[in-house]
């Protein structure tokens, strides 16, 4: 079947969200086609390339492939965010947050730079600054419920309790099991206590074990964007 016929089918059998999966696999295929047979330009080719090594955690062999990508593709924000994904994997912590922010000036919009710099300043011991970045994350994309545990994550590092409070639960909204959210919330439960005049039936106390034991339950889940 032609990439023609398969993405008429496409549009004939499925819905928006479908069509936009099946499209990105289309030209995955596309791409693939053109790295096997050698008529990829040199640019396209370093950056795919590059997302494979970062797959792989080949960190180091990753930032070769993607400083010849950014040098061939200067203007192209997602080249740049890989750079700094390669940088960040092999914990070259500001050259990752130079290449994230080059690639937000390049294109502020760009959700995975912003939740990828966020990340950075998390791990960097720096929360003020990771919550601006989530924030801006979960305004582009507010049915992540990566992007409202991370903040939540960084708001509590910030002792801002409410509000990561608020965060975990918008994570719950999204992914009900969600490990993270469960933990951070069990975590606030263990820590705060209830404002008097509130009814002893209280989430904050009663509630945490519950949560710690659900989100042991539930595994670990980690997150890396790559678009």
């Amino acid at each position: 079947m032609t990439l023609g016929a398969l993405n008429a089918t496409c549009k004939r059998n499925a819905g928006h969200k479908k069509m936009e999966r099946c499209s990105k696999w289309l030209i995955a295929i596309s791409l693939a086609g053109l790295l096997s047979s050698g008529c990829m330009p040199a640019g396209p080719r370093s950056l795919l390339e590059g997302e494979r090594l970062i797959r792989k955690g080949h960190y180091v062999l990753a930032i070769q492939r993607l400083k010849g990508a950014v040098e061939l593709l200067p203007e192209n924000a997602q080249a740049w965010n890989h750079l700094g994904l390669a940088y960040h994997g092999a914990g070259q912590w500001t050259n990752a947050i130079r290449a994230y922010e080059h690639a937000l000036v390049l294109s502020n919009n760009l959700a995975a730079a912003r939740y990828n710099l966020g990340c950075v300043h998390l791990e960097q011991s720096n929360p003020s600054a990771a919550i601006e970045e989530f924030k801006r994350f979960t305004l582009l994309q507010s049915a992540s419920a990566e992007g409202w545990v991370k903040l939540a994550t960084a708001q509590l590092a910030a002792r801002q309790v409410d509000a990561a409070e608020h965060g975990y639960y918008q994570a719950l909204k999204i992914s009900s099991y969600h490990p993270e959210a469960l933990n951070g919330l069990g975590m606030i439960g263990r820590t705060q206590t209830c404002p008097r005049g509130l009814p002893i039936i209280c989430h904050r106390t009663l509630s945490a074990p519950w949560l710690c034991a659900r989100a042991a339950q539930s595994g670990d889940r980690r997150a890396s964007l790559f678009e």
